[in-house]
């Protein structure tokens, strides 16, 4: 079967940090998911009527004779045809398993790969879901595939001629009109435009002219005469350089941005002055100025209106598959802090927060004992406190998302609980005077879920009576209908004459009660 690494080291460099590589990406996607037979459980094309992916159900005897009150009461020829449906039931069963574990490594995948499109999918933990999200993401240049294609095609043969369109492309979606993409060119006239410019530049053999040569006839491009030289240049991460000098965009440039400014910071008057003589002297420069500011306060209007609510995991700590950062918004909580003398950029999301300092802060588990986290970054304003699963997974440990165990060395280090749609390793409820987060919920409170305690129990993997109890009284949303009495005969089969030991072999010491260091990452 193959493995994640498969999935990684076919997808090596292809990364989702935009429309264009959405075509490539899913192809790997869709390539993986054929070879588990899951693609049709996957298929974002498939708006309704997707199959879903369910556990093979335990044949039991009723199914041969509905009389049987036991496996004593089949005959013979019963029993064997009993014999062979488990037989397929196993089979199906490690299949399942098997797509399963799959999916887990999907998962992974598409949390490493999908770049800035991780806020998308940070709600929603389904795979299907994940990738039909991600598709509705991109529909702003969904009309312009043409194009897109065109642009990848030629980009072997005239680079800076695909950057500076597919460059265009993303500005026009984030800045421009809702009608955008009716003036955008389309596959048949960007062809065109590269044409000319593809002849101009063989003909004058300059870098000078090329510029001109990518305004085709009618475009609502600037002027060669008014973008500075300046603005082309990009870091190595492919940002472009800003008015002010740094390699940032506009609308995340502090001199441009005055909202944006971090408390203390304190403007470079030399800077100003140059970013000043700039503006008066360049209409690009002044134009895109604007936009930068009309779109962040637009963008302030628009998080003004929300409703400001306490994240209800905000004292909490989370394992989270998205940071390859541990997180805490609580300066309290470190045993030792290096603060940093400029602050670092922490992007979540679609919000820009800043990364303070760094030291060490001990998970106190619900199982009992510590767990140690190291390098963890303080970010004040963080929504909730990150165990980075990136870094588990780096340090040898692995998680099973179903169970939640944690382990390392086959051997089990603690599990993680699933609270507020999200997998907890320590639970503390809100306190009073937390700060508010404007991290909310993606929507509104679900309907509480009830049904009887049997359901339940099965809905659950066959959980027993004390456990349901503590599931109705620490969770949201679930209710149990009637008195806590479970009628299960899988269970009363299972149970048979052979007493299996609560406490694995390979589990790590009971630490209930003490404050144990049982590891650290």
């Amino acid at each position: 079967m193959s493995s994640a690494l498969d999935l990684d080291g076919s997808s090596k460099g292809t990364v989702l940090n935009g429309p264009c590589d959405w075509k490539q990406w899913i192809s790997i996607i869709k390539k993986f998911a054929t070879s588990h037979s899951l693609w049709d459980f996957l298929d974002p094309a498939v708006k309704e009527g997707k199959p879903v992916l369910q556990q093979p159900v335990e044949p039991t005897f009723r199914q041969i004779n509905h009389e049987a009150s036991d496996l004593v009461d089949l005959t013979s020829e019963e029993f064997r045809r009993l014999e062979f449906l488990h037989t397929q039931y196993r089979s199906k069963l490690q299949g399942y398993r098997d797509q399963v574990k799959a999916l887990a490594s999907l998962q992974q995948h598409i949390v490493k790969t999908i770049g800035n499109y991780y806020s998308t999918i940070a709600e929603e933990h389904d795979v299907a879901k994940q990738l039909a999200l991600l598709q509705a993401r991109l529909p702003d240049v969904q009309d312009l595939r043409p194009t897109q294609d065109f642009l990848q095609a030629v980009s072997s043969i005239n680079a800076p001629f695909t950057d500076y369109w597919v460059n265009k492309m993303e500005d026009e979606a984030v800045f421009g009109k809702p009608d955008w993409k009716t003036d955008f060119p389309d596959g048949i006239k960007i062809s065109e435009i590269f044409e000319r410019a593809h002849r101009i530049k063989a003909a004058n053999n300059s870098k000078g002219s090329f510029g001109a040569a990518f305004q085709g006839k009618g475009e609502k491009s600037e002027r060669k005469e008014d973008k500075p030289k300046w603005s082309s240049s990009k870091n190595a991460d492919g940002v472009p350089m800003c008015v002010c000098g740094e390699y940032h965009r506009f609308v995340d440039c502090f001199y441009l941005i005055k909202s944006a400014r971090p408390d203390g910071w304190t403007p470079d008057q030399k800077v100003e002055k140059k970013i000043k003589e700039i503006l008066d002297s360049n209409p690009w420069a002044k134009k895109m100025t604007e936009k930068a500011q009309d779109f962040k306060k637009k963008e302030m209007e628009k998080s003004s209106d929300s409703s400001v609510k306490v994240y209800p995991l905000y004292d909490s700590f989370i394992l989270d598959s998205g940071s390859d950062t541990h997180i805490c918004n609580n300066r309290s909580c470190f045993l030792d802090y290096t603060a940093l003398a400029e602050p670092e950029e922490l992007f979540a999301g679609d919000s820009q927060l800043q990364i303070l300092g760094y030291g060490t802060v001990r998970m106190k588990l619900e199982e009992g004992g510590l767990f140690q986290l190291n390098e963890v970054a303080f970010v004040p304003k963080f929504h909730t406190n990150i165990a980075s699963l990136d870094r588990f997974l780096a340090k040898g440990y692995n998680w099973n998302p179903l169970s939640g165990r944690v382990s390392k060395d086959d051997q089990i280090i603690f599990h993680t609980k699933r609270r507020f749609r999200q997998p907890v390793i320590e639970f503390n409820p809100i306190k009073e005077d937390s700060h508010a987060s404007n991290f909310t919920s993606s929507s509104a409170p679900r309907a509480v879920k009830t049904a009887d305690a049997t359901l339940w129990h099965k809905r659950l993997g066959h959980l027993n009576a004390q456990a349901l109890e503590h599931l109705v009284e620490n969770t949201t949303g679930s209710k149990i209908k009637g008195p806590v009495t479970i009628d299960c005969t899988a269970c009363s089969l299972g149970k048979g004459k052979k007493v299996v030991s609560p406490n694995p072999q390979n589990r790590a010491p009971d630490h209930s009660g003490e404050s144990t260091l049982i590891s650290s990452v």
